[in-house]
């Protein structure tokens, strides 16, 4: 017979010693209130990795129980042990429930008593005048008189009948709240499916992998990303305050990256179309603030260091330069609606020139223009030239025709030959071209074309 108690950090054994302690087996899992209760003591000893023989060969000294043996009534604290070494134990809290425990069995008494009384009035048939005299002849005076006994006894009855009927309707209340809790469950579960499919269809910057970022933002490096919002999160406050500032700078680059609709951004973070905007037109301004100081025209020292390979032929090469448009909503004005009206896209767009150095780093961008405004014109009156140095080499392509203009500062334009009036190009304009094309490639990967 195991002689050692199981429970964790105590030491005491079945010794003459130990006579005052008392060492039970695990309770059986026969019935089903003794597999609740074996569980709950498995649970309170807490031994991990136990098996079903060691178990039921273990044994727990009384040492784990409040009132130094167990108790076999379930409302008495002591039906599950709850002394142990890894667990702290207050002694207000023990006192409170012993003190509830001995309230519940005084009034169980109290009523245990009360319905004895009745049972000399149902059963006084049966006594016999004999037994009657007896009893009066033993003690009379200390005797209640039948008066008083019917008149308790209906006492009780009533009281009995009251306890009855409340009885039934807690019952009935506890049936009814067992239903709501059951179809609350259903709820609950049905409401867990839903969120978990609703989570599965926002999208998140916490769930985004680097690939997805990039097709998303143009962002290669997540650390890019983290770089900008570090930049701007002190410009800008939360539009939507259960949004994380990752999700609003997210909201921003998509809709640049990938011109998303309103509508459209709105379905994929679950907000409103009035929100997206509100972000958009907020953060907008605050990373052209923060990012303008990015756009650096570089010393001619710098580029040459950087130069790429593909440029050998292009060693005076300082800035690639081309213009983009960006789609508009047809404008109410007329005269604002015939300025950026764009033959070339057929659509009425904002026009940038943008310039890049060899190594595709952007150094030059301009103010907006109407879709009407020609390359020529852009590229005059937003001030590029100024940037421009004696021995300078700018690569463009056909519509730049300003050769006039960089020759007047010693610069040199370089686009592909004209086809126009010609049957066929010379073998060195071919040539040529095909350089031009092979670096200005370039640019419209910075652009996004």
């Amino acid at each position: 017979m195991p002689d050692v108690c199981c429970a964790y950090g105590c030491t005491n054994r079945r010794t003459l010693a130990n006579a005052h302690l008392s060492f039970y087996r695990i309770p059986t899992n026969k019935s089903e209130s003794g597999a609740n209760r074996r569980d709950n003591w498995v649970a309170a000893i807490k031994r991990e990795k136990w098996n079903v023989k060691q178990i039921n060969n273990a044994r727990l000294c009384s040492a784990h129980f409040t009132t130094g043996k167990k108790s076999d009534d379930p409302c008495h604290i002591d039906y599950v042990p709850t002394v142990f070494s890894f667990k702290k134990t207050h002694g207000k809290q023990i006192k409170a429930s012993l003190e509830r425990y001995e309230r519940s069995k005084k009034r169980q008494r109290t009523l245990s008593s009360n319905e004895s009384i009745l049972l000399p009035i149902h059963e006084v048939g049966s006594f016999n005048e004999t037994k009657i005299n007896e009893l009066v002849e033993g003690d009379c005076l200390n005797c209640p008189s039948e008066n008083e006994i019917t008149q308790r006894a209906v006492e009780i009855g009533t009281q009995t009948e009251v306890f009855v009927t409340k009885e039934k309707q807690l019952k009935r209340t506890l049936r009814k709240k067992i239903f709501e809790i059951q179809k609350l469950k259903q709820k609950l579960q049905i409401c867990q499916r839903q969120l978990k499919f609703t989570k599965e269809k926002i999208i998140d910057y916490i769930n985004i992998k680097e690939k997805a970022l990039n097709f998303l933002t143009g962002i290669t490096k997540p650390a890019l990303f983290e770089w900008i919002l570090q930049e701007v999160k002190s410009c800008v406050k939360p539009i939507v305050k259960t949004m994380s500032l990752e999700n609003h700078l997210l909201i921003v680059l998509m809709k640049l990256r990938l011109g998303h609709k309103n509508k459209d951004l709105a379905l994929r973070f679950n907000i409103s179309e009035g929100v997206i905007s509100k972000i958009f037109r907020l953060w907008i301004k605050q990373l052209a603030n923060v990012l303008c100081n990015l756009i650096v025209w570089p010393e001619r020292a710098d580029i040459r260091a950087n130069l790429p390979c593909c440029f050998t032929n292009f060693k005076n090469c300082v800035c690639i330069i081309e213009c983009t448009e960006i789609f508009i909503e047809r404008p109410h004005n007329l005269t604002a609606r015939a300025q950026t009206y764009s033959t070339y896209k057929s659509r009425n767009t904002i026009k940038y020139l943008i310039g890049i150095t060899p190594a595709g780093a952007v150094s030059f961008l301009s103010s907006g223009w109407g879709g009407r405004a020609s390359d020529k014109l852009i590229t005059i009156e937003s001030g590029f030239l100024d940037k421009v140095c004696y021995g300078d080499c700018i690569l463009a392509d056909r519509g730049f025709l300003v050769e006039e203009e960089l020759a007047t500062r010693g610069a040199v334009l370089i686009i592909p030959a004209f086809t126009k009036s010609k049957s066929q190009m010379a073998v060195k304009d071919i040539d040529l071209s095909r350089q031009i094309a092979r670096v200005r490639i370039h640019i419209e990967r910075v652009i996004g074309l």
